[in-house]
């Protein structure tokens, strides 16, 4: 039967009905790559896609070319305020651009590589600070995100820094939720150009991002710049030196290794330029903030210095996070009473594990058939890993044991996570061997909670905690061990007591986003001094 609708959205859910059906674009891509894209030409009456603005629409051509094949009347973009009409004529004029983006690309680039030669020559000691407020820079092309390590992160440090009285002028692509309102932010996007091109979109965007701050601060000097470095970006480092002001730049890693890594692919797109703005950037900073070990380690190979480098592990806010949360309603929504819950936050990326705790549990239900009837799974979260996850857990038949709630707000985490008597983080070891570089923020608010934990024994996550303390380790990508520390705790109640209450007091001790701060504001005064 013909369906009338097709929505294209990163929240299926949210539209799929009888006469409509919703997928992500990964799914199209995924149609494309294995051809059974063209039994769906003219499929649908209509066609949508779902953008978290009309103002940037990123692959914009190629989007548009997928909406006009697949609809027979009307195809659009929309967001939650309009909808911009695809026509024949807005096929041609997208066209048209993108053939001028690939004509103007390698000129774009070459101002870059001159702008990159002339913050080389930077000197990062004579810096001072300016005024009260600091500018806080996020320029990632990453739009419509609504929780996640990231989020937390962001929203962690700009409310630490106006609670210190140091209100930050936030600069970001995107609103970010659990920012205060006592915070501003000022939305800064791509101008018009480059948009079908990933890499010059980013390369490009920089001075669009230093051109909309300037104008916005005016001739006032904020006190000094602090960057969450995404690939490609260079702005800092220019408005730094525009200013005189100290620098901080918070690096959470390459991103190229990444994209590689999980792409399986052995380069990508100007590599070597991406590397070079690394290594100008960290060298232009006063401060360097990793969340980790290996990245201090992957900088001091790229020829940073070492002493201007501050490894700061990611935390949380225990007042957010705090075991006197109760999810009522979800335990009565999701029949939870009187059953141990095992539960997992996350956004299903493939390190996260989580394919690995569903393999575990199956294997508990194995061992244990009673755990039917005790226990439940509750899989918080979304991502490129879900398709999996739900067909793993159809083919077990252990739907009625196996809660996936998608993706819920950053601020309703704590609520989900209350519902929880043990927590799991069981993060897999990198598939080409290199260390694992993360600080999982789901760790310290698993703590922050109170909640007994299972976690890898990997890094970090295996330095922060202690095995048998406050938690139960487990070898890293081990379904078996997983399985047992998990059935240790659901044999244990008193243990899983324990083990939450010197998890909570080691994570408020040592790791809030407040004292995460004021190690980044103490480093940066000892490296002036």
């Amino acid at each position: 039967m013909k369906k009338k609708k097709l929505v294209i959205s990163s929240d299926c859910i949210k539209y799929s009905c009888s006469d409509t059906d919703s997928f992500k674009l990964e799914d199209i891509y995924l149609f494309i790559k294995n051809k059974t894209i063209f039994k769906m030409f003219r499929k649908y009456d209509e066609v949508g896609i779902e953008e978290p603005t009309l103002m940037f629409i990123q692959y914009i051509f190629y989007k548009s070319l997928i909406a006009f094949f697949l609809s027979s009347r009307k195809s659009y973009f929309f967001d939650n305020k309009d909808t911009r009409q695809i026509t024949i004529f807005f096929i041609f004029k997208q066209g048209w651009i993108w053939i001028y983006d690939l004509l103007r690309a390698p000129f774009m680039r070459l101002v870059v590589k001159r702008r990159l030669k002339k913050i080389s020559h930077f000197n990062p000691e004579t810096r001072t600070e300016g005024g009260i407020s600091p500018i806080y820079i996020r320029q990632e092309l990453f739009l419509g995100i609504k929780s996640g390590g990231s989020i937390g992160h962001m929203s962690g440090v700009i409310n630490a820094l106006l609670k210190k009285g140091l209100p930050p002028v936030f600069f970001s692509t995107d609103y970010i939720p659990e920012v205060s309102d006592e915070v501003k932010t000022n939305i800064v996007l791509p101008n018009n150009k480059f948009w079908n091109s990933e890499f010059d979109l980013i390369l490009n965007f920089n001075q669009k991002v230093c051109s909309d701050i300037v104008s916005c601060i005016g001739e006032e000097r904020p006190k000094f710049i602090y960057q969450r470095f995404g690939l490609g970006n260079f702005s800092g480092s220019q408005l730094a030196e525009k200013w005189n002001i100290p620098y901080i730049m918070e690096y959470n890693g390459s991103s190229i290794n990444s994209r590689k890594m999980w792409s399986n692919s052995k380069t990508i797109k100007y590599e070597a330029l991406f590397w070079e703005i690394i290594k100008t950037e960290a060298n232009c900073a006063n401060l360097i903030v990793v969340v980790s070990k290996p990245l201090k380690e992957e900088l001091i190979e790229l020829g940073v210095e070492k002493t201007k480098i501050l490894v700061n592990p990611n935390g949380v806010d225990p007042e957010k996070y705090n075991p006197n949360i109760t999810g009522d309603e979800l335990i009565k929504k999701h029949s939870l009473e009187n059953k141990t819950i095992i539960g997992f936050i996350g956004t299903f990326g493939v390190w996260h594990g989580v394919e690995n705790l569903l393999e575990a549990y199956i294997l508990l239900l194995k061992r244990n058939p009673d755990y039917r009837n005790t226990t439940k799974l509750m899989l918080i979260g979304d991502g490129k890993l879900m398709f999996q996850v739900k067909n793993r857990i159809e083919e077990e038949n252990i739907s009625d044991n196996v809660i996936v709630t998608g993706l819920v707000p950053q601020n309703e985490g704590p609520k989900y996570l209350s519902c929880c008597d043990i927590l799991c983080a069981p993060t897999k070891p990198n598939p080409d061997g290199s260390r694992f570089f993360g600080s999982p923020t789901k760790l310290f608010e698993y703590m922050a909670m109170g909640k007994a934990i299972v976690s890898s024994d990997i890094e970090q996550q295996g330095e922060i905690l202690e095995h048998q303390k406050d938690a139960i380790l487990t070898k890293p990508g081990d379904v078996p061990a997983l399985a047992e520390g998990i059935s240790h705790l659901l044999e244990d109640s008193l243990l899983r007591d324990t083990l939450g209450r010197n998890a909570r007091k080691k994570v408020i001790e040592n790791y809030t986003w407040e004292k995460h701060t004021q190690k980044i504001l103490d480093s940066l005064i000892q490296l002036q001094n």
